[in-house]
């Protein structure tokens, strides 16, 4: 996981420790309970995501122009860490083997694809985190173009705007608001190194009514 934005607000030594799990947990209780995107392949199941969300759609049309030079700029354009979240198609892949290794070299954090993408006997080996729908060889050329750039867009019920933050692991994606988490992030923490303290009291043979008295819930 490229941790570029995870050190801003999170413990890095403690990193292991998030999951999808706890941004769910506790968005819930912020009253956030509309903000997690399930049924996602992931190019490699060790692979996690976390930075901010830069957001793209595709048109489908038939055409001879996909915008390649308006997607390429784009992605070039991106800052350290941040994830390129794509309101694709499922009639034709967008982000393949060439996308991912630019990606890499811009030191990107991820991609997320609403729709398909191919080329995974390269990137089911690679480090950095791709999300898709599902998978398939058929290319957007002919069939579809880059639309509309840093725009607000939806994913099964769940709107992501640009500027706003990404989770992503083996469950599912989660969509942090950029304001819930510029000013509550520090109780994400704080689940954290609570689930640490009740590993360790577990691991201790504690037994469950000794850690509901110093934890009250898990």
């Amino acid at each position: 996981m490229n941790n570029y934005w995870f050190k801003k607000f999170f413990i890095e030594e403690l990193s292991e420790s998030y999951s999808s799990g706890v941004f769910s947990d506790e968005l819930d209780k912020l009253g956030y309970n509309k903000q997690v995107i399930n049924n996602w392949k992931i190019n490699n199941s060790k692979n996690r995501l976390f930075g901010r969300a830069r957001t793209m759609t595709l048109e489908t049309v038939k055409t001879s122009n996909e915008e390649i030079q308006k997607g390429l700029g784009f992605l070039s354009n991106l800052d350290s860490g941040d994830i390129l979240v794509v309101s694709g198609s499922n009639d034709y892949a967008y982000f393949g083997e060439l996308m991912t290794r630019i990606s890499i070299q811009n030191n990107l954090g991820g991609t997320i694809i609403d729709g398909l993408t191919r080329d995974t006997y390269y990137t089911q080996d690679s480090q950095y985190p791709v999300f898709a729908k599902n998978y398939s060889p058929v290319d957007i050329k002919g069939r579809g173009r880059v639309n509309e750039l840093d725009v607000t867009i939806e994913i099964d019920g769940v709107s992501i705007c640009c500027g706003d933050y990404v989770y992503g692991d083996s469950d599912a994606v989660v969509v942090i608001p950029q304001e819930i988490l510029h000013k509550e992030h520090s109780k994400f923490n704080e689940v954290v190194k609570q689930e640490e303290d009740i590993k360790r009291m577990i691991n201790d043979n504690k037994s469950i009514t000794e850690i509901l008295q110093i934890t009250k819930e898990f």
